[in-house]
């Protein structure tokens, strides 16, 4: 899953966090584009993706607009899930 953020709906293009079931370590939560792991942090409850790991995320104060980008599988980016042909994906807007 990929959180991205943007000053306006056209322009959502700044990673916010990635959280991937590849990544075994936590990186820094306070700088953009941090990729943290996601085993154990993402549930699915009613169509809802909850970050249970209690990170915080850093996001510029322009950036009104956001999006998130969500796919099965162990991909390391939306696009790899995509082109997978495998994977069930799609965003927020």
């Amino acid at each position: 899953m990929e959180l991205l953020a943007g000053p306006t709906s056209n322009s959502v293009t700044t990673p916010v966090v990635t959280l991937l079931l590849s990544q075994t370590f936590s990186t820094s939560v306070s700088s953009l584009g941090s990729i943290q792991p996601a085993l154990g942090d993402i549930t699915s409850s009613g169509g809802d993706i909850m970050d249970l790991s209690g990170d915080a995320y850093n996001v510029p104060a322009s950036n009104q607009w956001y999006q998130v980008l969500a796919w099965t599988g162990n991909y390391n980016s939306y696009a790899a899930a995509q082109n997978s042909g495998s994977a069930f994906f799609g965003s927020s807007h």
